[in-house]
């Protein structure tokens, strides 16, 4: 049996906070960037060394298939964090980045996890509340589980 080429979807991510910033101040947005959409959300504050958005993203996606397997082919989406120091006198730099396939959450319903930034030097862990895929087409099956 042959599995179509693609299957689309709407990605519902919501990303929720940014925790244990080793910083005492300034302001953090994450952008994030697929295959053809960029989105990010506002600077926000730096509380208690933590920062809150709940940022939801709804974007049409499109995953490919093996045509043999129905197996889905993996879906880059990179969540970078920004930091803007209070004092105006410093630069924008990036925190850290998150670089996740979403290819691995299809079939799975809503998930929610803690993820460590990569490219960092810090231990700041970015809560991504929820991963929801609402098909359009077809319900293929995941390529592999995430770790």
């Amino acid at each position: 049996m042959l599995f179509p080429h693609h299957a689309s979807f709407t990605a519902n991510i919501t990303i929720h906070q940014l925790d244990a910033v080793p910083f005492l101040s300034g302001h953090f947005a994450v952008s994030c960037k697929l295959k053809h959409s960029r989105s990010s959300t506002l600077f926000h504050p730096l509380k208690d060394h933590s920062v809150c958005w709940n940022h939801h993203l709804s974007t049409p996606i499109r995953l490919d298939l093996d045509r043999l397997t129905g197996h889905v082919s993996p879906s880059p989406l990179k969540l970078s964090v920004i930091h803007r120091p209070s004092d105006p006198h410093h630069h924008v730099h990036p925190l850290g980045a998150l670089h996740l396939n979403l290819s691995a959450y299809v079939g799975q319903g809503p998930v929610q996890r803690r993820y460590l930034l990569r490219d960092s030097k810090t231990n700041a862990t970015l809560k991504v509340l929820s991963f929801s895929f609402l098909p359009s087409l077809a319900h293929p099956s995941p390529a592999h589980h995430p770790t």
